[in-house]
């Protein structure tokens, strides 16, 4: 249509297909540093941050969480060419089970800050994201009578969608 000549633009790809994108590359590369990270059995993908994970049996894991820490700030360009700049975060939360914390408090944060770790440099490009900035909140939260250790990073992403 004369009226609207925009409409007849075709994206290849969804912005979640992105944001998708993005979160497969953290996960891929969380897998391939398992021993890294305190040889998590597992990687879940959730919505928020759970709070209660399950029982010590399936300790340790790691959550990742995309948008977790605030939404995705989108801003689009005027014209023919249509980019989408998004600005977003992704939370990487692990859990552990430990008697005491005492003797393993710096294992704990040596697991988040290795996290961090293998975000730096070129491995800082995660799909079509980049990222830009994090932080590191370790902590933990009593299930029960048994303590559960966590660290949390958020990964700040930003992203041009083509």
């Amino acid at each position: 249509s004369t009226l609207f000549p925009y409409t007849t633009l075709f994206r290849s790809m969804a912005s979640t297909s992105y944001i998708n994108g993005v979160t497969d590359a953290i996960k891929t590369l969380l897998n391939a540093n398992t021993a890294t990270l305190g040889s998590f059995t597992t990687i879940l993908e959730r919505d928020e941050d759970p709070s209660v994970i399950g029982t010590k049996q399936n300790l340790p894991v790691l959550v990742v969480v995309p948008l977790g820490d605030k939404p995705d700030r989108v801003t689009m360009t005027m014209g023919n060419g249509g980019e989408m700049y998004h600005n977003f975060s992704v939370l990487i939360i692990g859990y552990y089970s430990y008697d005491t914390l005492d003797s393993d408090i710096r294992t704990q944060r040596g697991y988040a800050f290795s996290c961090v770790d293998l975000f730096r440099g070129s491995a800082a490009k995660v799909g079509y994201g980049h990222i830009y900035s994090g932080s590191v909140n370790p902590g933990y939260y009593i299930m029960v009578d048994n303590p559960v250790y966590r660290w949390e990073v958020t990964l700040n992403i930003k992203m041009i969608e083509p």
